[in-house]
């Protein structure tokens, strides 16, 4: 009865209202849900901002002023950035109020975000309009910012250069001698067009107090505010870009790259500052000549892949890499640089230049430098022999006051030659990840750096199947673990080579070889070999005078899986320093910032020291090192260091260390690896001490 055809259409009716009702609200959930996923992702940091910011253009206008509330009162640069998305998003779609509104917000990042909007500054489109009812509450709202004197600095000069933007004539000199430095430097940088009228007020008095006053804030302030594009200006801003402080120096390298980098003025004003001592300024301007297109500097922008700073090399290779071939001839020669870190960098631009002549260069360079590897093993397999043949003669190394050559000599060369090898291991994997799968080749690259054979193995298989069949055999075979005398077989074939050449032509070619340290090496083995060959010659050079250095470091063992390059950085920032028995180097919740390794002698780890607990814990001797953890983490030390025997130390300062650290980071890996390794064994060794205490 109650289906009755009379009754059915009408109950289909209800059906489908009910359904389209329950369909709605189901629609609303889910975009409830979203854009809560939308918020919560940013918060947390699971969602980028770029990620979002292609949703919010498809995101209504309500449901984007609903989202603000939960973004705005969060205290970090993202949801800052997000905050200005949004409101730029409502401007450029005509729902100004919501936006206008923000600039009485009590958050000031959010009042700087909507007035960036309003004033244009955050939109391509420019300066929205508004009607006149907007109009006067965006004036209202922004005369109360400037008055506020508790209010923020920084959205008080915003709101202060927003006004003059819509009304002419405005009073900022009165704001000449406020007492924040942003509205301060806002005022004089709006008066300064005027030659005429800075000159009656004084502004240019006011600027120049600003810049030379003695806090960075206030300096960085009229800095960030200088318009570029008056030369008195400019001149003020490069006089600053030498600045101690690094916020100073961020402000001025702002300026300059909102320069013309097309303008011959410009150009030849900053050009100079690719060889900056301040890397920062470096890296920047590096990128802001890149934009410049002028082929005439592309040398300079070149030469910056052979620069200290790692943040320089990248940036180069990044920049560099946009011009495609026309670089290479530029570049080319610095596959052969005697840095590492230079011929990584330039094997890295290289590889992202996809056309056939620079591969069929690339590859040219790996084969040349496999040649060069194998040579180098022979004439480390053919040198003990020739050691063990050689008569004790008068040692050319008494004059430097080092060991004798026996001790010194023959592990210096042998120790350049594996060093060389290793290197020229690890560049022929980078080059072939432009010439193979590069996902491929990093996989080859973990796998032999790992102790697993099982895994060393599957690398060497990879290789053997590898498209580049002529350089992977010479970095196969280099890679062979056999005995010295293995070794020199497969290198003396790769070479094709029946037998080994006399040491007289090995030794010839080592002495002109691409590598500093071999060539080093060979020098005082000619000259001990036989006297007066010519290796004299070489006994003066700087090399000699970290010789010592470089064979003892590498047996320390926080460092002796780092290269010969490596090993050299580190032994500029070493002091030698003594100490005698009963001595305390440093106690137990001092604070220190020091590494010492111990180069002769002997100390004691002590806890607690001189009470009733007092406990030894180790007794270090040569080679050992300690105090490492404190220059890490800052911490106070964790034992006291008394000296057992007289001793003699090597002293690394931590704050050097950390700057190390900072352009080499590859360094701070090796270091980390080490480290890591000894708190794995600290800790089985605990481990192991409480079974035994357990089974007691």
């Amino acid at each position: 009865r109650f289906l009755s055809p009379e009754r059915l259409p009408g109950v289909v009716m209800w059906l489908g209202v009910g359904a389209s009702l329950v369909f709605l609200f189901i629609a609303l959930a889910i975009r409830h849900q979203y854009l809560n996923t939308l918020v919560h992702g940013l918060k947390d940091y699971r969602l980028d901002f770029e990620d979002v910011n292609l949703e919010l253009d498809k995101v209504k206008d309500d449901e984007l002023h609903e989202m603000l509330p939960q973004i705005e009162d969060a205290d970090d640069p993202g949801s800052v950035a997000i905050v200005t998305r949004i409101l730029g998003v409502l401007a450029s779609r005509g729902a100004l109020e919501p936006v206008v509104g923000k600039v009485s917000h009590t958050n000031p990042e959010v009042q700087i975000a909507a007035i960036n909007v309003l004033s244009g500054r955050a939109l391509k489109s420019g300066r929205p309009r508004l009607d006149d009812t907007l109009e006067q509450r965006l004036e209202a709202a922004l005369n109360t910012v400037v008055e506020e004197v508790a209010a923020h600095p920084e959205a008080r000069a915003r709101a202060l250069e927003a006004l003059s933007v819509r009304r002419r004539p405005l009073s900022a000199e009165r704001y000449l001698a406020d007492g924040a430095p942003e509205v301060r430097a806002a005022a004089a940088t709006l008066l300064v067009s005027d030659a005429q009228r800075a000159d009656e007020l004084g502004v240019w008095e006011v600027i120049d107090s600003m810049l030379s006053d003695g806090q960075a804030e206030v300096r960085t302030a009229i800095l960030r505010r200088l318009p570029v594009d008056q030369a008195a200006c400019r001149n003020l801003i490069l006089a600053h870009v030498h600045d101690e402080d690094a916020d100073v120096r961020q402000a001025v390298i702002e300026q300059i790259l909102r320069l013309d980098p097309t303008a011959d003025e410009v150009t030849e004003r900053v050009q100079p500052l690719l060889t900056d001592r301040n890397e920062e300024v470096r890296a920047a301007m590096v990128r802001f000549l890149s934009r410049s297109g002028k082929k005439a500097l592309l040398g300079d922008l070149a030469a910056r892949l052979h620069d200290d700073a790692i943040v320089v090399r990248r940036a180069a290779v990044e920049t560099l890499r946009r011009w495609g071939d026309q670089v290479v001839p530029h570049v080319e020669p610095f596959l052969d640089a005697p840095s590492t870190h230079t011929v990584d960098a330039t094997l890295a631009l290289l590889g992202g230049l996809p056309s056939k002549e620079v591969r069929d260069k690339m590859r040219t360079w790996l084969l040349h430098r496999l040649d060069l590897a194998h040579d180098a093993v022979i004439a480390e397999c053919v040198m003990p022999a020739v050691m063990r043949a050689v008569t004790t003669r008068l040692d050319p190394m008494d004059a430097l006051g080092l060991e004798s050559a026996r001790v010194t000599t023959e592990p210096l060369a042998i120790l350049a030659l594996r060093d060389f090898v290793g290197r020229v291991v690890q560049h022929v994997l980078e080059g072939l990840e432009s010439l193979e799968d590069p996902t491929v080749i990093r996989n080859i690259r973990r796998c032999l750096e790992t102790s697993l054979r099982q895994a060393r193995g599957d690398a060497m298989e990879a290789l053997s199947n590898l498209r580049e069949q002529a350089v992977a055999r010479g970095l196969l075979l280099l890679l062979d673990d056999g005995s010295p005398e293995e070794r020199l077989t497969v290198s003396l074939g790769y070479r094709h080579l029946a037998a080994a050449p006399p040491w007289e032509r090995i030794s010839d070619g080592l002495l002109c070889h691409p590598d500093r340290w071999i060539r080093v090496a060979s020098a005082i083995l000619a000259e001990q070999t036989e006297p007066g060959s010519g290796g004299r010659e070489y006994l003066k050079t700087e090399e000699y005078a970290v010789m010592k250095h470089l064979l003892f470091l590498k047996k320390v063992p926080l460092f002796g899986q780092m290269s010969l390059e490596q090993i050299e950085v580190i032994s500029r920032i070493v002091n030698e320093v003594n100490y005698y028995r009963g001595e305390v180097i440093f106690k137990e919740s001092e604070i220190g910032d020091k590494l010492y390794i111990i180069a002769e002698g002997k100390v004691s780890v002590v806890k607690g020291h001189r009470t009733a607990g007092e406990v030894t814990l180790a007794t270090l001797k040569e080679t050992d090192y300690f105090g490492e953890m404190s220059v890490l983490d800052n911490e106070p030390r964790s034992a006291t260091i008394v000296v057992d025997e007289d001793s003699r130390l090597l002293s690394i300062s931590g704050e050097k260390l950390r700057d190390i650290v900072h352009q080499k980071p590859e360094i701070a890996f090796e270091i980390f690896k080490v480290l890591s390794t000894r708190l794995r064994r600290a800790d089985q060794k605990l481990a192991e001490m409480a079974r035994d205490a357990r089974n007691v």
